[in-house]
């Protein structure tokens, strides 16, 4: 039960890590369109 439990809260943070860097390049190309136009 604790193995599960410790496995289901690394995906959860693999998932928070995998949003966090698509809201990083989201915002990242938001910032250089900004610069340029």
């Amino acid at each position: 039960m604790q193995r599960l439990w410790i496995s289901s809260l690394f995906v959860k943070l693999r998932i928070d890590e995998i949003m966090g860097c698509m809201l990083l390049a989201v915002y990242a190309r938001y910032v250089f369109l900004c610069m340029i136009g």
